[in-house]
């Protein structure tokens, strides 16, 4: 679903599922049944993209925006609340890839869930947020993202320790990994209208 002027960000997300695309079913290390690299680099560990299962349909996660599309960067920007979007054409902006697999996370098991990691020859806690970040393309769009105890997003520092930090947070995701669809529920309209 697009969004809509009429919209608004959706800030309580706790009773909820996220549902990520991968590549191939085959998106689990067998040996230590954590995501594999290559199915969620450490870059995108930073700012894991997944979608709020519910209206957004697993069916959905096929459709692909196609990156020499003219408006690709338009489509794939945050949306801004209160505006409207154009409308992506098939064949033009996007196609359906249907060869993708998934899997779902409790957004509860996540939210506020606490990673310790060093930097320099300190520790410290990173701490998961799982925000609505709603793109032009993508009403149902979030962001699974970590922050120090500071409150500061963590993909906005500088520093050889993220690489560590977000090889680390992939293997604590994997941690709670729905293979199996979960019973959920659509969102109610109050909270995004």
């Amino acid at each position: 679903m697009l969004p809509k002027r009429s919209f608004k960000k959706i800030t309580s997300l706790s009773n909820y599922y996220l549902v990520r695309h991968t590549k191939t079913s085959d998106y689990l290390d067998t040996e230590t049944g954590h995501l594999k690299s290559e199915e969620v680099p450490s870059g995108h560990m930073q700012d894991l993209s997944t979608n709020l299962l519910g209206t957004f349909k697993i069916k959905d996660l096929q459709i692909e925006f196609k990156k020499e599309c003219e408006d690709f960067s338009y489509f794939i920007d945050y949306w801004v609340e209160n505006t409207d979007v154009k409308m992506p054409v098939f064949e033009k902006d996007f196609s359906y890839k249907t060869d993708r697999s998934y899997f779902f996370l409790k957004i509860s098991d996540l939210d506020g869930h606490v990673v310790p990691y060093k930097k320099s020859n300190d520790n410290f806690q990173a701490f998961c947020k799982v925000l609505h970040t709603p793109t032009n393309s993508n009403f149902w769009h979030c962001s699974v993202r970590w922050f120090d105890e500071n409150g500061i997003d963590i993909s906005k520092q500088s520093g050889q320790f993220k690489n560590r930090l977000f090889s680390q947070t992939r293997s604590t995701i994997s941690e709670f990994i729905k293979q199996d669809i979960p019973e959920h529920k659509e969102i109610s309209k109050e909270l995004y209208m």
